[in-house]
């Protein structure tokens, strides 16, 4: 869009082509200068650009997802949703701070091995919170310029 080349296919056979049998030449992102290199320190495969560090990423993330991995992977999903419903159940009105709960849950736990326990209590919630919001935050870049008279 605007000056960025748009191409827009009509099947999923033609997607899957030019994605997966090309994907050297199709695969990589437009650069994201402050969510992708300052925000996070280039360590985001999502923001990452083709390379061999998102080959990687990509990689690793596909091992620990594929289905008969992601099978194993129930039970959590089991608990958090039982979580999930107590506290709609409980607190309706923190709704989506239950959702926020219930997801990070799934993944720190898969991931890491420990649940998350409160939305506004878990440190990694709470980082990334900030994380987002100071990505989001950022609408204008202001520049301040000292205009000095020219000598003659």
């Amino acid at each position: 869009m605007g000056p960025t080349p748009t191409i827009i296919l009509g099947s999923a056979q033609a997607a899957w082509d030019l994605l997966e049998k090309r994907g050297a030449i199709y695969s990589s992102r437009p650069r994201f200068i402050m969510g992708g290199e300052l925000l996070s320190g280039g360590m985001r495969g999502l923001m990452a650009p083709y390379s061999a560090f998102w080959r990687r990423w990509r990689k690793a993330l596909h091992n620990g997802f594929m289905q008969r991995q992601s099978e194993s992977y129930r039970p959590i999903q089991n608990l958090e949703s039982r979580v999930l419903m107590h506290d709609l159940l409980t607190n309706p009105k923190e709704f989506r701070t239950h959702l926020e709960r219930y997801a990070a849950s799934v993944i720190v736990t898969v991931t890491y091995g420990r649940r998350v326990k409160g939305a506004r209590t878990d440190a990694m919630m709470r980082a990334n919170a900030e994380s987002i919001n100071r990505l989001t935050s950022v609408k204008y870049v202001w520049f301040s310029f000292a205009i000095y008279p020219c000598s003659s």
